[in-house]
């Protein structure tokens, strides 16, 4: 009885397992999107010069000066979208909103 019971419970669980992963969705990898031409970094918001910061601040006022393309594909999360119209996180760096 009990080795009729232990098959039954080890043949439903490997039915459940095996279910289970042909019901997980494959995803493929992303694929990096192409770099931004000069005509589209040419649209995108002018960054405020990092000499007018320090520290930290001014590393990420550079970054955002050096890949402009880069940060107007991510999205901000602070809700500066609603409270200040911005589009991206590179328009965080248009102003002094990206200082903190």
């Amino acid at each position: 009885m009990w080795k009729y019971l232990i098959t039954a419970s080890l043949l439903t669980l490997g039915t459940l397992a095996l279910s289970q992963a042909e019901s997980t969705p494959h995803r493929s990898p992303a694929t990096p999107s192409e770099p931004p031409s000069a005509a589209q970094s040419a649209d995108l918001p002018p960054t405020l010069p990092p000499a007018m910061f320090t520290g930290t601040v001014r590393q990420a006022y550079q970054v955002a000066a050096d890949m402009p393309g880069v940060l107007a594909e991510l999205n901000c999360h602070c809700g500066c979208d609603s409270s200040q119209g911005h589009r991206n996180l590179l328009d965080c760096f248009s102003d002094t909103h990206a200082v903190g």
